[in-house]
């Protein structure tokens, strides 16, 4: 499953029905004028504004629910210092009558937290709860800085947090993500455009943890539940984890479980295939050779591997 928003929204959805991908996309809602954001300025436009929300409303109507519902579209007002309070608003009263999540960015950047500030007279956290748009349905990326109350803020809120280790640390910074759960937002990995490989976050997102609070304090099991079950529940979309499938393998007799005595903390699980485990991968990889020899002598390859 993909959940992407930003630019050209409509072909990210075309991308997605034609590669046979599970997505949830989303506009790039905003009114801040992008020229005077590269020279640090934040003024507004409504124009701007008004032509953003029409492109996430026609994506909406346009692909909402495409091939059988495998396609889903939100709302997504870029950030709090993008998107002005009316703005914010607007797509508030949107989202309610849509449904489904509210996608953002938060306190990403300290000059988003400046605007906000010299706009609204608060943090973005608090000002998104003040428009009603923080709460459960609410996905926000980064989440970097944030003060305590910030954070008791989210956790109550019971958003989620779509944690971006390798782009938050690219940039220099490391996100309060063990507090942030600790205080009850959910949390989710994301790649944030940086990289397409989810496993590879996952290892960031431990090492990232373990210097932020010098210790071992993040495990494997916990980052491949964010990896896999807690984003499928953020987005509505099911269990969204390997171990019943691993369980039903199990049952087949194809793998089997082991334990390893750890020093820094309980026993962990492993799942090694077995021998008629192998011996159904070594079936399966050699149709896909034969797929792939088929496919060849017709002048075409396979959609994936």
């Amino acid at each position: 499953t993909v959940v992407d928003y930003y630019r050209y929204p409509e072909s990210c959805a075309r991308a997605a029905s034609e590669l046979g991908l599970r997505a949830v996309i989303g506009g790039r809602v905003h009114d801040a004028e992008p020229g005077n954001l590269a020279d640090g300025k934040h003024s507004y436009s409504t124009a701007i504004g008004q032509a953003s929300l029409k492109e996430n409303a026609e994506l909406i109507t346009n692909w909402n629910g495409h091939d059988d519902g495998r396609i889903r579209c939100d709302w997504a007002p870029h950030a709090p210092d993008t998107c002005s309070d009316d703005l914010l608003r607007e797509v508030k009263k949107l989202a309610d009558a849509h449904g489904g999540n509210v996608h953002t960015h938060l306190s990403q950047l300290p000059a988003e937290l400046h605007a906000v500030r010299e706009r609204t007279g608060l943090t973005p956290p608090q000002l998104m709860d003040k428009l009603g748009l923080l709460n459960d349905r609410l996905i926000a990326a980064h989440c970097i800085h944030m003060d305590r109350c910030d954070i008791e803020l989210c956790g109550k809120a019971r958003m989620t947090v779509a944690h971006a280790p390798i782009g938050n640390a690219k940039g220099g910074r490391i996100a309060p993500i063990m507090e942030l759960k600790e205080a009850g937002a959910r949390i989710a990995l994301c790649t944030d455009t940086f990289s397409g490989d989810l496993i590879e976050a996952m290892r960031w997102a431990i090492s990232m943890q373990r210097i932020n609070r010098q210790g071992n304090v993040l495990d494997a099991r916990t980052v491949l539940d964010w990896g896999t079950r807690e984003g499928a529940e953020a987005i509505g979309m099911g269990e969204g984890t390997i171990y019943p499938l691993m369980r039903r393998m199990q049952g087949d007799g194809l793998v089997k479980t082991y334990l390893e005595e750890s020093s820094s903390g309980p026993p962990r699980k492993y799942y090694r295939l077995t021998d008629a485990g192998r011996a159904q991968l070594a079936q399966l990889e050699a149709y896909w050779q034969q797929l792939n020899l088929t496919l060849q002598t017709l002048g075409t390859t396979p959609c994936a591997e």
